[in-house]
């Protein structure tokens, strides 16, 4: 029996190393952050939102990741965080008390590019 690798690329595949690339990231991003005390906190759960929405590209820019779903993507980040069942099912509802607000926003670029700025000029500042 002759065996071969196959030359298509599997999408789903592709889906699910990318949401993982992302979960790791969110959980980087946030653990110097005592979330035992954060747990159900809105603005925390706005917060892994808000990064999420930044991360995942929108619709049709990136043709492989366009079905990813950002609510599942959080439930995953959130799994990482608490194994609670219960947790996660409440912190699930806050997040659509979020969304159902429009309390969930993308960093324009303007607001990205500011910062860059100046981190980079504070830099500069700080080296004389």
């Amino acid at each position: 029996m002759k065996l071969g690798a196959i030359l298509v690329k599997n999408k789903e595949l592709e889906k699910c190393s990318k949401m993982r690339k992302i979960v790791l990231y969110i959980v980087e991003q946030i653990k110097n952050i005592d979330v035992s005390k954060m747990r159900l906190h809105p603005e925390f759960i706005k917060f892994i939102c808000e990064i999420i929405e930044n991360q995942v590209p929108k619709k049709g820019k990136d043709k492989n990741l366009d079905d990813m779903d950002k609510m599942e993507l959080f439930i995953e980040v959130y799994k990482e965080i608490h194994s609670n069942e219960d947790q996660i099912h409440e912190a699930k509802s806050v997040v659509e008390f979020l969304l159902g607000n429009k309390m969930i926003k993308k960093t324009s670029y303007g607001t990205i590019i500011w910062y860059l700025v100046k981190k980079n000029c504070l830099r500069l500042v700080s080296l004389n």
